[in-house]
């Protein structure tokens, strides 16, 4: 008689099982952990014309000339590309020295680079200017997408790094899953990590100091448990649906709707966490170190969302007053 080999079923169940967390908060285990809310929630205005014509509208989610309130951050933007065929979108030189710049893709299927590199959602350029200068770095770009922009400022010992571009395809992202239950084998939230950690996820992007950006896809009801460096400051943003933020014993703190941009405080300006004894506990993986002693925790709302999560270490410097430059 041959040799019995299990059924792709049980393979794949064996893989679920193996791969797929539990839902936070579903268990009944309590993590003991302090929970981070959102301090400000400001709702966008409608997109306005940009600087490509009628092609190019824009909404503006952080003020660039409010450096002292957004370190490490100098801007962030939600840009609306649609883009003539076959032109030629000239970038002059842009000074971005002592920067990195973030573009992620969104709704970008039809997105092309001299019609022949398509971008798709959930591609990331990961721009690090060190010393440079970027210059035609959308050079024939064309088609019908969306693009939001990050522009993060670096530290003095940072701005003569090596000029660097990380291309970031989605398939190449490490990715989250956690299940809807104990019971459940189907996925209520998938994280995709451009950079730091979620879990035991560890993102391969290279950065300059700890940085986290988090793409969350929730199904209603689907809930996670982020930890987060407590000297972290960032912001959250949602691109679909809604987000709520819950806290021990999974009460309500804040909740983020489509088109809202929420603002989470470090531990020295967040009174809730105000005073507390950090637990030194390191991670260490491809350019991020993660203390994990603070929780954000997150649940979809009643028709699922999809939420960007930015958090960065502010560093003690004047702001270089540096613009998006899509």
């Amino acid at each position: 008689m041959g040799q019995q080999y299990p059924s792709m079923y049980f393979l794949l169940l064996l893989y679920n099982v193996a791969h797929f967390e539990v839902a936070a908060g579903t268990t009944g285990k309590s993590t003991g952990t302090l929970f981070r809310t959102l301090q400000t929630v400001v709702t966008l205005s409608y997109p306005a014309y940009g600087d490509h014509g009628l092609g190019h509208k824009s909404v503006e989610l952080l003020k660039h000339d409010d450096f002292e309130t957004n370190n490490p951050f100098a801007f962030l933007r939600d840009d609306r590309l649609n883009l003539a065929k076959r032109k030629i979108h000239y970038l002059k030189a842009y000074p971005c020295s002592g920067m990195e710049i973030v573009s992620l893709f969104l709704e970008s299927s039809q997105l092309f680079y001299s019609d022949k590199v398509g971008i798709i959602d959930g591609d990331v350029h990961w721009v690090t200017c060190g010393w440079g200068e970027a210059r035609q770095l959308y050079h024939g770009l064309s088609g019908k997408g969306r693009v939001v922009q990050l522009g993060i400022q670096l530290p003095t010992e940072d701005h003569d790094a090596e000029p660097r571009v990380q291309q970031i395809k989605k398939v190449e992202v490490a990715t989250r899953y956690i299940r809807c239950g104990e019971y459940y084998m189907s996925a209520c939230v998938e994280v995709k990590i451009y950079a730091g950690r979620s879990g035991g996820d560890i993102s391969r992007t290279v950065t300059h100091g700890p940085m986290t950006m988090l793409d969350f896809h929730f199904q209603p009801g689907g809930t996670v448990d982020q930890e987060l460096l407590p000297e972290l400051k960032g912001f959250l943003y949602a691109i679909n649906g809604s987000v709520q933020v819950l806290g021990k014993n999974n009460a309500h703190l804040a909740l983020l709707a489509k088109g809202q941009v929420g603002s989470i405080s470090p531990l020295g300006e967040d009174p809730q966490l105000e005073g507390t004894k950090r637990k030194q506990t390191r991670f260490s993986g491809m350019g991020t170190d993660l203390l994990t002693n603070t929780t954000l925790r997150l649940r979809g709302g009643n028709e699922g969302g999809r939420a960007i999560l930015y958090m960065g270490l502010p560093v003690n410097e004047p702001s270089m007053n540096r613009e998006n430059f899509l």
